[in-house]
């Protein structure tokens, strides 16, 4: 239907252009303007397209920092497990061993992985306050990480080096291992308040799809004025002003995702759109509202359509 009106649009622009003039310049005059109005609308829809693929790719980039950074807690876990067959006085000394470094190497890997992807969320500019700060949060959270393989590797490497002594020379290594084991204790105790830090913002991330879906989320509710000032939505005043509490009133109306809204259509023709906006935001044509600047209309996220 919305296809068939545009058209019909440009079929009485070139109507009226003929009957009005008459003549070539005319016509030439109504075919540039239609193809300023396609022109125009392919811009606005390629916008929305643009938008939302960015939006798309923040997601799926945080999805695969979760699943790397879950990745190497697996692997350390395990690496922890070995570390305690090591310390058993397991036979297979060089079989266990060869199995951590494989999994550190790996973590390191997957490491430098997290910090790529977070190296491209920090590029994507935005000015969504909301992703903003989950992208800062994980930042904080690969930087943890980082210090939880720093640790690691320091285990290890003091492993390796017990392992080339006599039992004798273990048990003088054991009592340096134990005051650094005491050294990471109190580093670790402080890495657990930053890893309670950091669940709390976890559970802050989870509900990152609704942020972003609140910051495109809009209403609008289209009636007469005699009606909007029964609904609450107008003052009883002459030129059509907005109550205090039209916003809460407008709340209660169905939501929509305002960046896939270009255009809305009530049942007759539009003569005020409030609050004001810059005009060359939207244009109105009958009982029909298109929106030109999809930016800059819907600063304003309650939109009232006063219609005769």
């Amino acid at each position: 239907m919305k296809q068939t009106l545009f058209y019909g649009i440009i079929y009485l622009i070139l109507t009226t252009a003929a009957c009005n003039t008459g003549g070539d310049e005319a016509y030439q005059n109504a075919m540039a303007k239609i193809a300023q109005l396609e022109d125009e609308k392919i811009d606005l829809e390629e916008d929305r397209e643009l938008l939302k693929d960015e939006y798309n790719q923040v997601i799926e980039t945080l999805n695969d920092i979760d699943k790397t950074l879950a990745d190497i807690t697996t692997r350390e876990n395990q690496m922890e497990n070995l570390i305690g067959d090591l310390r058993s006085g397991n036979l297979q000394k060089e079989v266990i061993l060869a199995k951590i470094e494989t999994l550190k190497n790996t973590n390191l890997g997957d490491q430098d992985k997290a910090k790529e992807l977070q190296a491209s969320l920090n590029a994507f500019e935005t000015d969504n306050n909301s992703l903003k700060k989950i992208i800062g949060q994980y930042e904080a959270r690969i930087q943890a990480k980082d210090a939880e393989i720093a640790n690691y590797t320091v285990k290890i490497k003091q492993i390796e080096s017990q392992l080339q002594y006599t039992e004798g020379e273990l048990n003088q290594q054991y009592a340096i291992v134990a005051e650094q084991k005491e050294a990471l204790q109190v580093k670790n105790e402080k890495l657990e308040t930053t890893n309670q830090e950091l669940e709390k913002k976890y559970r802050e991330l989870e509900q990152k799809d609704e942020f972003i879906a609140d910051c495109v989320k809009g209403y609008y509710i289209a009636g007469s004025k005699k009606s909007l000032k029964s609904y609450g939505v107008l003052k009883r005043k002459p030129n059509p002003q907005l109550t205090d509490n039209f916003q809460t009133k407008l709340d209660r109306e169905k939501p929509f995702n305002f960046y896939k809204k270009t255009e809305i259509e009530v049942k007759r023709e539009i003569i005020k759109i409030l609050p004001d906006r810059p005009d060359d935001t939207y244009d109105i044509r009958g009982n029909i509202l298109f929106v030109e600047d999809i930016e800059e209309f819907w600063q304003t996220k309650h939109v009232v359509i006063v219609h005769k």
